[in-house]
């Protein structure tokens, strides 16, 4: 069975799910793609994962690894900044319903 399917069978079992949260900010752009597919490895039995501080390079990567590893949405704030935050939600729980982002002014 894949993870979406262990993850199903875990929720109705105990009605719970685990929600992790990283910054994945990381100065080196050569090694965007390794830390992406190792963040996506360590939130793959997660229901929901949040993210810091990412950027236009590391969202390209951790989208791509995150949806191999199940999530089906993953969205990302919109901001004037570099960075921003973003979240993914992992089948059976279901698409986002709707998001919304407060600007932190001094941010």
């Amino acid at each position: 069975a894949n993870g979406a399917d262990a993850l199903r069978r875990e929720l109705k079992a105990d009605k719970t799910f685990r929600v992790v949260s990283y910054n994945v900010w990381f100065e080196y752009e050569r090694t965007f793609a390794a830390r992406m597919k190792a963040v996506a490895a360590e939130a793959a039995d997660c229901g929901v994962a949040g993210f810091q501080e990412v950027t236009d390079d590391s969202f390209a990567h951790l989208s791509r690894e995150l949806s191999a590893k199940g999530f089906g949405r993953l969205y990302r704030q919109r901001s004037t900044a570099p960075y921003g935050c973003a979240l993914a939600v992992k089948a059976p729980l279901g698409e986002l319903r709707g998001v919304s982002t407060l600007p932190f002014p001094t941010s």
